[in-house]
């Protein structure tokens, strides 16, 4: 139910993007809106492809905490944001990993350096794929 998301998706939205600045008057002064004319479809349009992902993003993480679930399979889900969003991504998704193990499929190095096992594949001769994984430890 939508809902049951709405408050837990409108405390996050701005706690992982806009450091607690309110999306909507951030976008309305960003381009300039008039706010009697709002459309929440023009809305979307407007946003840059980072501020979609972490709109997915913080809809994902609001579901999470409402339902929580055992396991969390996410595809290349921070890959529109910059290393320094991908940090915030990275940082926030470590506060579920007590309760939830998450396979994240992925390309960016920012997100590889959260993980506990990091598995990739390598091709050493054509056509024969190996499985490589590594265990990382906390640096102390």
């Amino acid at each position: 139910d939508l809902h049951t998301i709405h408050e837990p998706y409108c405390k996050l939205y701005p706690l992982l993007f806009f450091n607690n600045i309110n999306l909507i008057e951030k976008l309305f002064v960003k381009y300039r809106l008039d706010i009697d004319k709002f459309n929440s479809n023009q809305m979307i349009s407007t946003l840059s492809g980072g501020e979609k992902t972490f709109t997915a993003i913080a809809l994902l993480f609001a579901i999470l905490n409402v339902r929580p679930v055992p396991f969390c399979l996410f595809d290349e889900v921070e890959a529109a944001l910059d290393d320094n969003n991908v940090l915030t991504f990275s940082e926030y998704l470590s506060r579920y990993k007590d309760n939830t193990q998450f396979i994240i499929i992925t390309h960016k190095k920012k997100t590889m350096e959260y993980v506990d096992t990091l598995y990739g594949i390598t091709m050493q001769e054509s056509g024969v794929s190996k499985l490589v994984s590594v265990k990382l430890e906390e640096k102390k």
